[in-house]
């Protein structure tokens, strides 16, 4: 009986380890899905936490619309045509608007890019 239970114990394999992204001042736990930045707790919908982390883990490289479009909604019809740029503003809203320096940038013609401002 021991053994079965050791056994059925091993096959669920290892709990997933947070993986902390940041980039200047912004931080992302991927367990937790706690966002902050300076310090200050910013609450994020899953949607919005997605595609924050998406643009995190692709910091200084533009991320396309399309592949926003699959790696936050997947393949689905349903979709408005501007959800991409609504989930954007949104997103504005709240990990920029409070602080100095805007992280998300527009790359006009491809997508969008957290990065510095350029001077």
């Amino acid at each position: 009986m021991l053994l079965a239970r050791v056994r059925a114990i091993s096959r669920r394999g290892q709990l997933p380890q947070p993986v902390n992204y940041q980039f200047e001042n912004l931080r992302l736990n991927t367990i937790t899905r706690e966002v902050t930045r300076e310090g200050v707790n910013i609450r994020l919908t899953r949607r919005e936490h997605d595609l924050l982390e998406l643009l995190i883990r692709n910091a200084g490289r533009p991320v396309t619309r399309d592949a926003i479009l699959e790696a936050v909604w997947g393949f689905r019809n349903d979709i408005e045509e501007n959800t991409v740029e609504a989930f954007v503003k949104l997103l504005r809203q709240k990990v920029d608007a409070p602080f100095p320096i805007r992280l998300i940038q527009t790359v006009r013609g491809v997508g969008y890019c957290l990065r510095l401002p350029e001077p």
